[in-house]
Formats: structure tokens, C-alpha cells, sequence
């Protein structure tokens, strides 16, 4: 307590070693590739990516916007099929670029296989 009315110091952090990394199933860890998405809108102000990996959360993965009004944002991900579509400017969108197309929950989606 008077430590704490005097100004609380955590002190020195100590190094720690790493014994296991958890992932699911057993073996070797997946290899993970990293994933380039993109989408060209020149007229957006904002640009998320909405995808199966991310709970089609906007916040998760937003895009850069480079030249041109290309936008794009690279994700670090195992192997595996994955739906995705793009949010922009507030509104759901499929990308016109992407592979198959499908449906999720009633919306349209694009889905990506990630070899």
C-alpha cells in the first residue's frame, strides 16, 4: 500500500523462454503463407477486408490505400479455404477480381483457397 501511494514501480521484467506454441491437431506446425488482398476503388474513403478468419469483423483488417486507388492489405494465414468480401465505404462488397463466388448467411462472398 505505501509503495503504491508513493508511485507503484512494477520493477525489472524478467526473461522468459517459450517451451510450447499451441496450435490445433497434432504434428508439425502449418506452414502459413502470407496473403495478399486488394481492391481497386478510387473513389473510397475506407476499405475493410471482411473474412471468415477475422469473424467478418471491419475493425480487424482494414486496407491501405496506395496509388492509383488500389487498396490492399497482406494476412499471414494457414492453409485452407476461406470466404472473404470487402467493406467499403460502409457497404458489403464482393471482389470482382477474387475466385469462386458464393454464399454466406444470405450475402454474397468471394472464397479463396489458400494452398
Amino acid at each position: 500500500y505505501w509503495r503504491f501511494l508513493r508511485g507503484w514501480d512494477p520493477g525489472v521484467l524478467k526473461p522468459s523462454t517459450t517451451r510450447r506454441v499451441p496450435h490445433r491437431g497434432g504434428g508439425d506446425l502449418p506452414d502459413i503463407g502470407f496473403v495478399d488482398f486488394g481492391l481497386k476503388a478510387p473513389e473510397a474513403k475506407s476499405v475493410s477486408l471482411l473474412a471468415t478468419f477475422n469473424g467478418f469483423d471491419p475493425a480487424a483488417h482494414p486496407l491501405s490505400a496506395g496509388p492509383d486507388g488500389l487498396w490492399n492489405v497482406t494476412v499471414p494465414l494457414p492453409p485452407g479455404s476461406y470466404d472473404y468480401a470487402f467493406e467499403v465505404d460502409g457497404r458489403w462488397t464482393i471482389d470482382p477480381a477474387g475466385g469462386r463466388a458464393a454464399k454466406r448467411d444470405g450475402r454474397d462472398v468471394t472464397t479463396r483457397e489458400v494452398p
